[in-house]
């Protein structure tokens, strides 16, 4: 397995186990939801910014990789739909299900081994590996149905600053293509995106990777 960048090791000390408000997971899912609600006809199929990926891929990545690693808590994580039939309903298995660990206190600030991350709760977890996934996501599905989105700004630029430390390590380990070149003055949303490959000022990205993220690594990790 190849190594993970300190980000994450870092992001241990900067997430506190007692949360202040929602969850991170919890505000980045409700603007996956409200996308994924806006499919079109036939949008399930169409192309996203990370070919050779559909857009029911998306959901396919996220039900494949995240019970796998948050399961290793001891808290099996039940996708019931399937994903090629009900995409949405997948999604909101696996949100529904993220989300009962994180309403319960008793078990959201449980501690297990996450791995290269070391113990981490289940809540610290789930920001640490879920949220950003996620995040950026996001805005791959948007893509994919034609429309605009709207990021949370707060998930945004945490995200943000931890890409802006390690994207060239992330870029040499094959989990993001190049960073994309932004013009001065950029948003965070756009700069974010551009860190991790993707040009929010074209309708598709070139360079997007669809095989492996970090997070399936540090998945890979477990086995």
């Amino acid at each position: 397995m190849a190594s993970i960048p300190s980000f994450y090791s870092a992001a241990v000390t900067a997430v506190d186990n007692a949360q202040s408000g929602r969850h991170p997971f919890t505000v980045a899912a409700a603007r996956f939801d409200e996308v994924a609600r806006s499919a079109p006809v036939g949008g399930w199929d169409r192309e996203t910014p990370c070919p050779p990926w559909v857009a029911r891929d998306i959901v396919r990545h996220l039900v494949e990789w995240i019970p796998d690693v948050i399961g290793r808590s001891g808290h099996t994580i039940t996708v019931s739909a399937d994903v090629d039939v009900d995409p949405l309903s997948a999604w909101r298995d696996l949100a529904s299900e993220l989300q009962r660990l994180l309403d319960d206190p008793a078990i959201a600030h449980r501690t297990f081994d996450a791995g290269p991350p070391g113990e981490l709760s289940i809540a610290n977890a789930i920001r640490m590996l879920v949220v950003g996934d996620v995040l950026i996501h996001t805005w791959d599905l948007a893509e994919a149905f034609g429309r605009s989105v709207q990021l949370d700004d707060a998930l945004v630029a945490e995200q943000l600053a931890g890409l802006a430390q390690f994207s060239d390590a992330l870029v040499a380990s094959g989990h993001f293509a190049a960073a994309v070149a932004v013009p001065d003055g950029a948003s965070p949303h756009v700069r974010m995106l551009a860190l991790t490959g993707r040009d929010a000022h074209r309708s598709s990205a070139d360079g997007c990777r669809s095989d492996a993220t970090i997070e399936e690594r540090i998945a890979g990790g477990f086995g």
